[in-house]
């Protein structure tokens, strides 16, 4: 679920979105970013919008 949300925050930046394609609450993926320090950084890169591909940052969430 995190790598989906990850993925889709890449492709709109809509949290709400994310979530919903994800098939979780907002509030699990805020739960999610503060409990995990690499799901964060995955999470705040992609925000950024830097040169890596959303499937290279995304490879190593957990599903």
């Amino acid at each position: 679920m995190k790598k989906k949300f990850l993925e889709q925050i890449a492709k709109s930046a809509n949290i709400s979105e994310a979530a919903r394609v994800a098939g979780i609450d907002r509030g699990t993926a805020y739960n999610w970013r503060q409990a995990d320090p690499d799901f964060n950084a995955k999470w705040e890169k992609i925000l950024e919008h830097t040169d890596a591909a959303p499937e290279e940052i995304c490879s190593e969430a957990e599903s």
